[in-house]
C-alpha cells in the first residue's frame, strides 16, 4: 500500500499503540477527558501503520516494549515515513538509557507507566503545540485561498518600485535580526542561567536550528535536562515557547539569506527546508505572522530586483 501525507484535521488525530487492551482503554478515556475525541487504539504497530498509510495521525502514543515490531522500531519507522507526526513513547521501564535512545531518535517525549493524567496532558500539549500553526494554515476557506492568489498576482513590481521593494525586504530582515543565530547571545542575556546560556549557544549552530527533526525532547537530552524544566526556562526567560523561539531563529537566518540574494539560487521552499522548516504550511504561516507578508510576495519583490541588477 502506498503511503502519503494528508492535511491535519481541526481536532488532532491520535493513534495509541499498546499490546495491552486495558492500557488502550485507559488512555482513550483520558484523551476523551482532555477533549481529544479522535483517538484510535491498536494492539500492534503493523495495524497502526496500515491506517497511517491511509491517513497519517498527528500524534502517536507508542508503547516501547511490544512483541513483534517493538516500540523503538515503530518510532524509527514513523520518523522515516511520517516525520511530521509527533511520537510519545510510553513504557513501564524507567531506564534512562531507553529514554535517551528514544529522544535522540526523534520522540517528542518519554513517559513512564502507569500514565498519570497530569503527565500525559502536559506531554500531549507540548507535542501538539507545533502542529497548531499547520492546522490553521490548512483550514483556509476557498475564498481565502482565492484572495491569496489574487494578492500574489497583483504584486508584480514596475522598475521604479524596485528600490522600495528592496527597502521593505531589508526592513523585514531588520525586524527579526535580533534573533539571527549570531545575535542570540546579545538578544537573550543568560549569564546568570547556565541552561539558558547552553540553549542559546545550541540554537546558534546551523546544524542544530536547521535540523528539520529537532524537538524539545532532543534538545533537552542534548543539554542534560528534561523537557518540563527546559520549557519553563524558555517561557519564563524569553517570553515565548521553545517552538516559537526556534522558528524565529530559523526565520531570521532565512531572511538574512534572502536579503543577500540567495533566492537567485534557491526557491523559497528550498530555503525554508534548508533552514529547518519541514512542512510548507508551517513555514508560510510562521512567515506571514512574523513578517507581515507571504513568502511569495517577498519572492516576487526580489525577482524584479535581480532582473534589474542583471540588466
Amino acid at each position: 500500500m502506498e503511503c502519503y501525507d494528508t492535511p491535519f484535521t481541526s481536532a488532532p488525530r491520535i493513534f495509541i499503540v499498546d499490546d495491552e487492551a486495558p492500557v488502550l482503554r485507559s488512555a482513550r478515556l483520558m484523551l476523551k477527558k482532555f477533549g481529544l475525541s479522535d483517538a484510535q487504539g491498536f494492539l500492534n504497530w503493523p495495524d497502526a501503520r496500515e491506517q497511517m498509510c491511509r491517513r497519517a495521525a498527528d500524534l502517536v502514543l507508542l508503547d516501547l516494549r511490544m512483541p513483534g515490531v517493538t516500540g523503538y522500531q515503530a518510532l524509527l519507522d514513523c520518523r522515516a515515513h511520517w516525520p511530521e507526526t509527533a511520537v510519545i513513547m510510553a513504557t513501564a521501564s524507567n531506564e534512562a538509557t531507553d529514554a535517551v535512545r528514544c529522544l535522540k531518535a526523534g520522540a517528542a517525549d518519554y513517559l513512564v507507566k502507569p500514565l498519570s493524567e497530569e503527565s500525559l496532558q502536559r506531554s500531549l500539549r507540548d507535542a501538539l503545540f507545533c502542529h497548531t500553526i499547520e492546522t490553521e494554515a490548512e483550514q483556509q476557506k476557498p475564498q481565502q485561498r482565492a484572495a491569496t492568489r489574487e494578492t500574489r498576482a497583483s504584486i508584480e513590481l514596475p522598475d521604479h518600485d524596485i528600490l522600495r521593494a528592496q527597502d521593505r525586504i531589508k526592513a523585514w530582515h531588520r525586524r527579526l535580526s535580533d534573533y539571527h543565530p549570531r545575535e542570540l547571545t546579545t538578544t537573550i542575556p543568560a549569564d546568570d542561567d547556565p541552561l539558558l546560556a547552553a540553549l542559546v549557544t545550541y540554537l546558534s549552530q546551523p546544524q542544530n536550528y536547521a535540523d528539520r527533526s529537532l524537538t524539545l525532547g532532543r534538545v533537552a537530552i542534548d543539554l542534560g535536562t528534561n523537557t518540563t524544566y527546559l520549557s519553563r526556562t524558555v517561557n519564563g526567560r524569553v517570553g515565548r515557547s521553545f517552538r516559537s523561539l526556534l522558528n524565529r531563529v530559523r526565520l531570521a537566518a532565512l531572511l538574512d539569506d534572502i536579503s543577500t540574494g540567495k533566492l537567485a539560487e534557491f526557491s523559497v521552499e528550498g530555503l525554508a527546508r534548508s533552514h529547518g522548516f519541514a512542512r510548507k504550511s508551517t513555514f508560510y504561516q510562521v512567515f506571514k505572522a512574523e513578517v507581515g507578508a507571504t513568502p511569495s510576495q517577498v519572492a516576487h519583490m526580489q525577482q524584479p530586483e535581480e532582473r534589474h541588477n542583471r540588466g
